[in-house]
Formats: structure tokens, C-alpha cells, sequence
């Protein structure tokens, strides 16, 4: 009777061989052509012969993060490369033009943060009459309010344009009066 070969997951490939889960399921999914493995998903298991596929992809990877790509700006320009100095030219003019609009941005955000200051701290003044809110007019003497019309004493004492249309009946007419 032949032997049942002995399938492995990536935990305990990982268990094996040092290398993190995350790193054996990435080389997993992009070297998948190259690593024998049977089933599909979270079934996915991989036969003793892929143990060392898996070493061999670590060492042929850089340990760590990706390092950050350099601008082309970065490395001064060579006098060989003719064709590229227009294009390094306008994007450094472009660079310095931002670099300018970036520190007036600065400057006027600092001048902003500065009157903040002043006003929170500074003294508290009284609004002009112009800027004083309202008062609420003086309620018409109680035989003016019979001729205004029917309706609740709340809604008298509200400002205009705040009336409760929800106590008015449906039959009145224009602005709260008995059709005529």
C-alpha cells in the first residue's frame, strides 16, 4: 500500500523555516507557477518538495522593505543627455515655483494663527448695536390679537417667518387667514 504523502501549510512551512507567513503567502501568490501545491483557498497545501523553493525565494529577495525610489532630480544631470535638460529645466522651475507658493502659504497661515491668538486672548468687547440681536417685539394688547385671526399664543410670540404650520388647519387660507 503506498505511502500518503505529508502536505504542509504555510504555518508550518513558516514553523520550518523561519521565514513569516506573510512573506510564504506572497511568494505564494506571485511565484505560484513555481511552487507545487494542491487544493485551492484556505485548502491550499504544499508537498515537502516546495520547502526549499521557498528558501531559495528568500534568498534570492532583499531582506526588508523596498527601498524608496530616488527622484530623477536627485542625481545631478550629465552634459551628455542633451534631450532630458529642457525637461529637468521646467520641472526644477515647476519644483521652485511650488516651493514659493508653498512658503507664502506658510507666511499667511502663521499671520492667521497669530490674529487667532490676539483675538482669544485680547480683551472681550461688546457687539455694536448694529450687530445686537433683536429683541422680540411687544405683543399687541389682547383685542388686537382677537382680530389677527384664531391660532395659539405661542405662535403670536415667535418671530416672522417662524410660524408652526403644522397648527394651522389646512382650510385657512394665504398666510394663516380664513378665506373671505
Amino acid at each position: 500500500m503506498a505511502r500518503p504523502r505529508k502536505l504542509l501549510s504555510l504555518v508550518e512551512i513558516a514553523q520550518e523555516t523561519g521565514i513569516s507567513y506573510a512573506t510564504l503567502r506572497t511568494y505564494a501568490w506571485k511565484h505560484g507557477d513555481e511552487i507545487p501545491a494542491e487544493g485551492t483557498g484556505r485548502n491550499r497545501r504544499y508537498p515537502r518538495e516546495a520547502v526549499p523553493i521557498f528558501a531559495r525565494l528568500r534568498r534570492e529577495s532583499r531582506p526588508g522593505r523596498k527601498p524608496r525610489t530616488e527622484s530623477p532630480l536627485a542625481e545631478p544631470a550629465s552634459h551628455d543627455d542633451e534631450e532630458s535638460a529642457p525637461l529637468i529645466r521646467e520641472v526644477t522651475a515647476k519644483l521652485e515655483g511650488i516651493e514659493r507658493e508653498l512658503g507664502a502659504i506658510r507666511d499667511h497661515l502663521g499671520s492667521i494663527a497669530k490674529s487667532l491668538e490676539v483675538l482669544v486672548s485680547g480683551p472681550k468687547v461688546e457687539p455694536s448695536p448694529l450687530e445686537a440681536p433683536r429683541e422680540k417685539e411687544a405683543a399687541p394688547p389682547p383685542a388686537a390679537r382677537e382680530a389677527e385671526g384664531p391660532g395659539d399664543a405661542a405662535e403670536r410670540d415667535e418671530p416672522a417667518g417662524q410660524r408652526r404650520l403644522h397648527t394651522l388647519p389646512k382650510v385657512w387660507g394665504r398666510r394663516g387667514r380664513r378665506p373671505e
